[in-house]
């Protein structure tokens, strides 16, 4: 475009930062011929003319560091062509390259004194730099050189469109010409932006504007040519080689317990421990490839020591820490013979055991003393003789045989004193080893040799479970908590269902399944369901399945209509306990923002899964799972769907008032069950006036229940219902002050938020953390949140981080970014363009007493565009029809 040619500017309406400006809605001129220019100092001169003065020469824009050009013409005019489309004065002086100097850099024109070009001289008495003028060809030749087309230059061709003056190369038909000059004032048009080196003929580089509608037709046809599922796998075979690490490190996993007593006589068995432990894991480890050694140490002595009847060490691969702790204990105390043992075994029930089913779990008991009471001894010196409870240490030994099934307890015999209790433990623990008589030279070769012989039983075992083992493909539904609603109206809850098909993750999984009813339900007789122990490939946990009695013990004679009937109750299972997980997220980030973690430990329930299986298990093919629970506490039922509670765990109550509050009274949940503070299997009453799925639970009796716990099972507030601001349900109702005990609160086991295992939580850790909401994770996931993966989010297609842990779960919720969780949820308000319902990338317009609601896209798309009469941009002050729209054209005129 020539200078003849120019329209003067408006300096007002330039963009001081040109091509370099950041601001997607800025709609001033971004022309490249304003590089290297100071535009203020342009404004300023413009400013001085349109209203007279006589004393520009002071005036200077207000960066006193400016190192742009400052242009004194009475106007600005382009007193010099361009090279490749760029002007002398877009060119940095001082060859920097620096990407933030404001100028532009060339290799053509490097070291070029431009002083010399655009002031007609140079004063510098020694320029390092090459005195070149401009209009020869010398820096033509040299820009040539460096472009990718070398047939013709920006300015050779012509930029009228419809023109047949044949300087307009079809390879250039996608490219703005105007920008290759120059001179486009659009920061983005619907033509490619691409500096005239970077041009290649064969290939397109576009960064041209796109309409919202092509966009989102874009995105459909990549996500139809790439399934998401894939893009699920794809992302699962990540998180499971993560996982599959921290499987095998563990899978091969040997805990170590030593409970030694710790009293006077027992000196030389301590001394013996402390020389020879590392020794014996050593020579151990090195007999035995692959294996790895935890160890621990409880020492005892007895009630009446007071604070030093137990002293411990928890699992460490450091044996020389546990080798310096022993040696600084001392064996002291004990006043009759019999010793406190059995407390020994409660705080090992308390230690952080490998969840690893294969891990191998070794104990030894080290003692010269049965414990008290008359059942395990017939020696006089027992002050508690008669006044302990009967069977009380086999109780303490049925929970800890629980712990894994390759569990080997070792007694060391000293005496004869400890042979009846002997007796009695290997009555609960068969397969427990008893020595003949030893002494402390002896340790080192009872402890290496039980070591071994548990690796070898622990294979036998596991050959003999693989032969009741059968593999399933399967179908999974998988509840995603919601984390970012309050829940506090009843609306909240009549749509949850809604919600939780929103939310839920589906996909394909594999599954392991033990097929043993007598494993896991020893203490369920008054259970109607067999649990079976699982493993899901794809979700990376440990499950239990539960299948009706009726159909276990009946195969063969079961109708059609009863396995329906179960499998119906699976999916309504499913979306109850989805109703109760929610509730006790909700509940434990209550009792964080009160405060309260220190008064009452959180509550979780067993997260749930419902399978679709490739064959039928027992008849069925649509079966319900949850999270499996390794943990030594005995199941208990705290309150029943009726009248029950049990009054030393009242305070439990609390969280039923809590749903019933915040469900605002059409429902409440019951019938609290589980162990300690993990729950499962909840009864939801729901008032009568909402019908949902929740009815097909033979346990909702509506109204009734919800009246029964109001008026007999919750007739009394809970102190914690007072410290929650729950408002009383009676009336003058009295406070009951049962409360959570500390040692319930001190060791808390709870369901990781992010990969669904069951964990034994660190209480301080929960409550000292900074985060305004309730999280609860293991360690693992802990350590995940640094491994960061790039993900674009499928609602406003911004690129976010996340953990990769937690990319699975984000494509439970279509992959959405933290801003569109909050903010996209049921929103009605959509593109008039491309009718997408993001709200984070919605612009409202109001033209002509009208609102137009239109996505960024779109804005960009519409600034691109320009009148096909006058040439002026969209102003925003007429819709655009979606004819004109997809036309890339418009009319203002």
């Amino acid at each position: 475009m020539d200078q003849d040619e120019q329209t003067p500017y408006v300096f007002t309406e330039v963009c001081p930062q040109s091509i370099f400006c950041k601001d997607n809605s800025c709609q001033l001129n971004h022309s490249r011929v304003f590089v290297g220019v100071c535009v203020e100092y342009l404004r300023n001169e413009q400013k001085f003319y349109d209203e007279g003065g006589d004393e520009y020469e002071k005036l200077r824009c207000n960066n006193k560091d400016c190192n742009l050009w400052h242009f004194k013409n009475d106007k600005f005019s382009l007193s010099k062509q361009t090279i490749n489309g760029i002007f002398p004065h877009n060119l940095c002086p001082k060859s920097c390259g620096s990407e933030n100097c404001g100028y532009l850099h060339r290799a053509w024109a490097e070291k070029v004194c431009f002083d010399q070009i655009l002031k007609g001289s140079c004063r510098k008495k020694q320029c390092d730099f090459e005195h070149v003028k401009w209009e020869l060809n010398t820096l033509k030749e040299r820009a040539r050189s460096c472009s990718l087309n070398q047939d013709t230059t920006p300015e050779d061709l012509c930029e009228k469109e419809k023109c047949n003056c044949g300087k307009h190369p079809p390879w250039l038909n996608d490219y703005c010409i105007l920008y290759l000059k120059g001179l486009c004032p659009r920061k983005k048009c619907i033509k490619n932006h691409t500096d005239w080196e970077k041009i290649n003929t064969k290939i397109n580089q576009k960064n041209a504007v796109k309409s919202c509608i092509t966009i989102a037709q874009e995105r459909k046809k990549k996500i139809h040519t790439t399934p998401e599922f894939n893009e699920i796998q794809l992302l699962c075979e990540k998180s499971e080689f993560e996982h599959y690490k921290k499987w095998f490190q563990e899978q091969n996993m040997i805990d170590v317990v030593i409970i030694m007593d710790l009293t006077g006589s027992m000196k030389p068995w301590k001394e013996t421990m402390q020389q020879t432990i590392a020794k014996i894991i050593d020579q151990f480890l090195n007999s035995i490839n692959g294996y790895q050694v935890r160890v621990a140490f409880i020492g005892y002595r007895d009630i009446w020591d007071n604070e030093e009847k137990l002293v411990y060490w928890s699992f460490t691969k450091k044996i020389p820490e546990i080798q310096e702790y022993i040696s600084k204990l001392e064996a002291k105390g004990g006043d009759d013979e019999a010793e406190d043992i059995v407390s020994a075994f409660e705080l090992a029930l308390k230690l952080d055991f490998s969840h690893n089913p294969d891990s191998i779990l070794c104990t030894f008991l080290i003692a010269d003393a049965p414990c008290h009471g008359r059942e395990y001894h017939n020696i006089e010196s027992d002050h508690l003789i008669d006044k302990m409870p009967k069977h009380y240490f086999q109780d303490v030994l049925e929970k800890y045989k629980q712990i894994k099934k390759n569990n080997f307890l070792c007694c060391v015999k000293i005496n004869n004193r400890t042979d009846i209790m002997f007796q009695k433990m290997k009555a609960v623990i068969p397969m427990m080893i008893i020595t003949a008589e030893k002494k402390p030279e002896d340790l080192f070769e009872v402890v290496g040799f039980t070591l071994r012989m548990s690796v070898t039983e622990s294979k036998k075992l596991k050959s003999q479970i693989n032969n009741q083992i059968q593999y399933f493909q399967a179908e999974f539904e998988k509840l995603k908590l919601d984390t970012l609603s309050e829940g506090q109206d009843d609306e909240y809850w009549k749509n949850y269902v809604a919600m939780i098909e929103s939310m839920k993750r589906k996909g394909i999984t594999g599954l392991k399944v033990i097929v043993d009813k007598k494993e896991l339900n020893k203490e369920n007789d008054n259970s109607s369901t067999y649990i079976f122990k699982a493993f899901d490939a794809i979700n990376n946990r440990e499950i239990i399945i539960k299948i009706p009695k009726k159909l276990v013990d009946n195969q063969g004679k079961i109708s059609d209509q009863e396995i329906s009937e179960a499998e119906e109750l699976a999916q309504t299972r499913f979306y109850s306990s989805g109703y109760a997980c929610q509730m006790a997220y909700l509940f434990n980030q209550k009792l964080k923002v009160s405060n309260l973690l220190n008064e009452m430990q959180p509550i979780f329930y067993a997260h749930p899964i419902l399978y679709t299986l490739d064959r039928p298990f027992f008849g069925m093919t649509k079966v319900y799972g949850e999270t499996y629970l390794q943990i030594q506490f005995k199941f208990e039922k705290y309150t029943t769907n009726s009248s029950y509670i049990e009054k030393d765990k009242y305070f439990y109550s609390a969280f039923s008032h809590f749903t019933y509050q915040i469900s605002n009274k059409i429902l409440v949940i019951m019938d609290l069950q589980g162990c300690n503070n993990i729950f499962s299997d909840p009864s939801i009453q729901t008032d009568q006036s909402w019908s949902s799925i929740l009815d097909k639970d033979e346990t909702n009796r509506k109204n009734k229940g919800i009246e029964e716990f109001k008026l007999t099972q919750h007739k009394d507030c809970s102190y914690l219902c007072k410290k929650l601001n729950l408002p009383e349900i009676n009336q003058n109702s009295k406070i009951n002050e049962n409360k959570c005990p500390k040692e319930l609160i001190s060791n808390i086991n709870g369901i990781c938020y992010d990969c669904d295992e069951f964990v034994k939580g660190d209480m301080d850790q929960i409550k000292n953390l900074k985060d305004k909401k309730f999280k609860f994770n293991c360690n693992f996931c802990l350590t995940e949140q640094n491994n960061q993966i790039n993900q674009e989010c499928k609602c406003c297609y911004y690129i976010f981080q996340t953990p990769l842990n937690n990319q699975i779960k984000q494509l439970t919720n279509l992959g959405q970014c933290i801003d569109c969780k909050s903010k996209c949820q049921g929103q009605k308000n959509l593109c008039h363009y491309c009718k997408r319902s993001c709200q984070k990338i919605m612009k409202q317009l109001n033209i002509n007493d009208q609102v137009l609601y239109i996505c960024e896209n779109a804005l960009e798309y519409l600034q691109a565009l320009k009148c096909k009469k006058c040439n002026k941009p969209y102003n925003k002050k007429s819709i655009i029809s979606l004819e004109d729209y997809n036309g890339k054209s418009f009319s203002c005129c």
